[in-house]
């Protein structure tokens, strides 16, 4: 196959019109091409409205333009719908490991900044068969010591990079900090209590912080999500596959292509609890079972967070799929829900329209 070499916009319509697709006015279709990415917007949804999948590639006159521009403002639809839905499970999260960090070691003034204290958190790599250690956790595990809130100018960063901090603010002149914590370079009597700084963590970072947090206190945060004590690190792998499709949402990928990478390993009670369907297993180890679809991640995410969003959006796109796929022969809806990991329209709905979250019983 050879390299491609960049076309400019007109003959990029020229193009497309010599391989049949219906394009009314050029304009129009020029000033889409010059907002949205040609890759993205055309070669990522051709396999959906092309006749067949023989080369050339040819459309049978049928199919316009729009099609494509619907197909590909459903993908970003679609995407900002899982975003928020994935932000809603991190915005409890943080609020939960905020008040019972606090609750556990910050319940005193001058212990306001504990949650900067090393000492206050559990080593992974003291932990025997930590399970992913030569994957997912390699790292979590071997920079434990360079974990953000135990850097020492974490402070001075924390208020330089944030406006909304303004050291005046957490000024108390009553406050002395203890041995071990972070301090503010410029003024010992500030303090920053967590409840603030878990605001400005980014979702990763948040996941290191549950690994790290000691016995009594994870117990405490799992517990606010339906999980028991044995189930610690199917709550952690979750989050891990709710991070991989937040990254892919927030950089702009096609959603609708969406596949977790190889890389991440997924937990097998995990599968069998969900129904998931990894594309790469071996059956003598378990921990190398990797990469579902954009469907059962969405499985997972629906135990955390209501998807009716999601299912509004559906419901959208389902009526005019159906439409359109009358009018050009092929049936668009069917593929794109192919694509995203489950072909019945049916069986998204009952994903979307009734999510079990926080049933306190489903890994038992």
């Amino acid at each position: 196959m050879a390299i491609k070499l960049s076309k400019e916009i007109p003959k990029l319509i020229d193009t497309l019109k010599e391989r049949q697709l219906l394009i009314t006015d050029d304009k129009l279709a020029s000033d889409c091409l010059k907002k949205t990415n040609y890759f993205q917007m055309i070669n990522g949804f051709e396999n959906i409205l092309l006749p067949t999948a023989l080369h050339p590639k040819q459309f049978n006159g049928k199919e316009a333009f729009e099609d494509f521009e619907y197909l590909y403002q459903f993908d970003r639809d679609l995407s900002s719908t899982i975003s928020g839905c994935i932000y809603n499970v991190e915005e409890s999260l943080k609020t939960s490991v905020a008040y019972h960090f606090a609750n556990f070691y910050c319940s005193g003034l001058n212990d306001t900044m504990q949650y900067t204290n090393k000492n206050n958190y559990r080593n992974p790599r003291w932990i025997p068969d930590y399970p992913f250690a030569c994957d997912n956790y390699r790292f979590v595990i071997s920079d434990f010591d360079e974990f953000i809130f135990f850097k020492q100018n974490y402070l001075k960063k924390l208020i330089s990079q944030n406006d909304f901090i303004q050291p005046e603010f957490y000024k108390d002149d009553n406050y002395e900090p203890p041995v071990n914590v972070c301090t503010y370079r410029y003024d010992s009597h500030v303090a920053v209590p967590l409840w603030v700084a878990i605001q400005t963590v980014d979702f990763g970072t948040l996941i290191r912080m549950c690994h790290y947090l000691d016995t009594e206190l994870i117990n405490s945060v799992l517990a606010d999500f339906g999980f028991s004590p044995s189930n610690k690190f199917e709550f952690l792998n979750s989050l891990d596959l709710m991070r991989d499709l937040r990254n892919k949402c927030a950089h702009s990928s096609l959603i609708t292509r969406y596949k977790t990478p190889k890389k991440l390993k997924i937990n097998n009670k995990i599968i069998t609890t969900f129904d998931l369907r990894p594309r790469i297993t071996t059956p003598d180890n378990h921990r190398l079972k990797s990469v579902i679809s954009l469907f059962d991640s969405l499985k997972v995410l629906s135990y955390f967070t209501n998807l009716s969003s999601i299912y509004k959006l559906l419901i959208k796109q389902r009526y005019t799929f159906v439409c359109r796929s009358a009018s050009i022969e092929i049936d668009a809806d069917k593929r794109i829900l192919h694509r995203m990991g489950n072909d019945q329209f049916n069986k998204w709905i009952n994903l979307t329209k009734q999510s079990p979250y926080y049933q306190a019983d489903l890994f038992v």
